[in-house]
């Protein structure tokens, strides 16, 4: 299951909301922004790279 998923299923409310299912949530979505900040970083330099 990806996060999307996750948040569709709302697993977190079918939980209780409970911390651990809430924390773990955080961070997963922190980690997928993560991921796609670095993937922006790393397109930008081959762009840069391409151009020299």
């Amino acid at each position: 299951m990806n996060f999307t998923e996750f948040e569709k299923k709302n697993l977190v409310k079918e939980n209780g909301f409970s911390w651990e299912v809430e924390k773990d949530a955080m961070e997963w979505e922190h980690a997928i922004e993560g991921i796609e900040s670095l993937q922006e970083k790393i397109n930008k330099i081959k762009k840069a790279d391409a151009k020299n």
